[in-house]
């Protein structure tokens, strides 16, 4: 059976937010939730570096793999290969996969980071973030309570303004 959760053509999308602590630069991604058969079912190819080993999905390691697109962003001297190694919202990057298919992405490459969130976590969570008008907010506490009402089997429910999201992801 495949051990990946994520997939190309997924509409659950996860985006991100960090800031590169040398540049100050701010970058937006998308995660997708893999393990070390990703590459080889959806034949997508190693640029640079390695594929996630099974020793490290095993053992939660902080690494991930990038796409073309996210290692360009990141590269100090142009070259895909200088990202390998570098950190990124925690994760040590091992590799840079080549820019594929997606959903946000049919054009072009979306920045993408590809990592195990937590194979073995049973524990479904959502999160919420709205991007509002200036001086409009929102219920935090109906939308999480609406939510867990029609879905019990969620355990948590975050609701945030993307302002608060962003101040989250940077510190």
């Amino acid at each position: 059976p495949l051990q990946s959760e994520g997939e190309p053509f997924s509409f659950s999308t996860v985006i991100n937010m960090t800031e590169d602590e040398q540049t100050q630069e701010r970058f937006t991604y998308m995660t997708i939730n893999i393990a070390p058969d990703y590459l080889q079912t959806y034949k997508l190819n190693l640029l640079a570096g390695q594929n996630m080993s099974q020793a490290q999905y095993q053992n939660l390691e902080p690494v991930a793999l990038i796409n073309e697109t996210f290692a360009k962003q990141l590269s100090t001297d142009g070259t895909i290969e200088s990202v390998i190694g570098k950190e990124v919202s925690d994760k040590q990057v091992i590799g840079v996969i080549a820019d594929n298919y997606t959903m946000m992405g049919k054009e072009q490459g979306y920045p993408t980071m590809f990592y195990s969130y937590s194979h073995d976590n049973a524990d479904f969570v959502i999160n919420i973030a709205m991007q509002l008008p200036p001086g409009q907010s929102f219920d935090k506490n109906a939308i999480m309570q609406a939510i867990q009402y029609a879905h019990p089997q969620v355990i948590e429910v975050n609701a945030r303004t993307l302002d608060e999201r962003w101040k989250e992801q940077t510190m």
